[in-house]
């Protein structure tokens, strides 16, 4: 049985997270030569036991550097991107102002006797290390790409999706929803396609999907599974609440994906650039951590922007990519897995050297945290709702007031 698939507009729509006009580039070879930008200046890595400090002086110091720093990325000259915009295959882009550039972009094997078919709007992204193709950064996709779609799953071997959107955000349509609607129903998709919803596991924040997906057109049926893992606690306009509940689940995805993984990590939002962006550089960057012991946000970023446009769309994106890092070093990894929770409670009863035990520790990282993270409480100072509040100092926070 078949799932539906959902409307989607595009035609004259631009991305709406950051709402910058689109221009069109020239050809050029000169593409990031200009030698007066801060972003061209190598700045040496910063130890990941002072990051925490430095994001203080960038975030909240007089200069606002964070800030000048996101404007001046804004000042890189683009490689072209013309082919995504050839009449044939306009259609194939939800939003006018973002394509991919035409060195990076996923180029699809040619269908004989279809003419033009090669082109999605999606772009292989290079990850820690100087690995090729790490990553591949799409837009959601549109009613008209969703064989594309999964033809790139196919042709790249792709076997994990991360999608960073719900299809429907304040009532306009982010993505089609390009797999089935029920649990194992089944879904075709052009002549050549056939995607199979196989299982579900809900968690908090995201959902773990698998889809078994089949090519038809071959002499014998050929199939591979794909792991769909849908995280849903990204606002519609902001950056989640929780920062380290999207840490958390890129350590989930790298457990099922490891870093060593051969094929692409598919990571897709709706158009592709700003909460994709945002993970695919945490990403980037824990490793960097991990190996090194150092951390460069502003390289990575330039690095990413080199091979698809406005990755890390909006300011509040950079900084929340910093305030995440930076409480990142400060807590640590503290999930605990069920099986070893027994463990780690007693572990945490010890009193460490200086005569703390380990909750008290926790806690005290915790009021260090907070503190670095002003609280907007506005309607609940206001006059009206003051005698609602049993204590003055213990209000809940605007954006997740009832």
């Amino acid at each position: 049985m078949e799932g539906p698939l959902v409307n989607a507009v595009v035609d004259d729509e631009t991305c709406e997270e950051d709402g910058v006009p689109n221009q069109m580039q020239e050809e050029t070879e000169d593409y990031f030569q200009d030698p007066t930008s801060i972003l061209l200046t190598d700045i040496d890595p910063i130890p990941t036991e002072r990051f925490p400090e430095y994001v203080r002086d960038m975030l909240y110091g007089e200069e606002h550097k964070l800030k000048e720093e996101f404007s001046a990325l804004g000042k890189l000259p683009q490689p072209p991107s013309t082919v995504a915009v050839l009449p044939h295959n306009k259609a194939h882009n939800r939003f006018n102002n973002i394509y991919p550039y035409n060195r990076s972009r996923v180029c699809l094997k040619a269908t004989p006797g279809v003419d033009s078919c090669d082109y999605i709007n999606a772009s292989l992204i290079d990850g820690y290390g100087g690995r090729k193709n790490a990553y591949i950064a799409a837009q959601g996709p549109v009613d008209v790409s969703v064989e594309r779609f999964w033809r790139m799953v196919w042709e790249y071997e792709t076997p994990t999706i991360l999608m960073l959107t719900q299809c429907t955000e304040a009532g306009k349509v982010k993505c089609v929803q390009y797999w089935p609607e029920k649990l194992h129903d089944s879904l075709s998709v052009g002549e050549k396609f056939r995607v199979t919803f196989s299982s579900n596991m809900p968690f908090a924040e995201y959902e773990f999907r698998k889809f078994k997906l089949e090519n038809l057109s071959e002499s014998e049926s050929k199939h591979m599974t794909v792991s769909h893992l849908h995280y849903t606690a990204w606002p519609d306009h902001g950056v989640p609440d929780n920062v380290m509940s999207l840490i958390a689940f890129i350590r989930h995805v790298r457990k099922l994906h490891p870093v060593s993984h051969q094929q692409p990590l598919l990571v897709h939002c709706s158009a592709g650039v700003g909460r994709t962006g945002t993970l695919i550089l945490l990403d980037i960057i824990m490793q960097q951590m991990k190996t090194e012991g150092t951390i460069s946000v502003l390289h990575w970023l330039r690095n990413l922007r080199m091979q698809r446009m406005k990755m890390v769309q909006s300011q509040q994106q950079y900084e929340f990519i910093h305030c995440g890092l930076s409480e990142l070093v400060v807590c640590g990894e503290t999930e605990v897995g069920a099986a070893n929770l027994r463990i780690a409670l007693k572990n945490l009863k010890k009193k460490g050297p200086v005569g703390f035990t380990g909750f008290q520790r926790q806690m005290q990282i915790i009021e260090e945290v907070s503190s670095h993270h002003p609280v907007t409480f506005s309607d609940a100072e206001e006059e009206y709702n003051r005698n609602k509040n049993r204590f003055p100092d213990k209000l809940p926070k605007m954006t997740l007031i009832v």
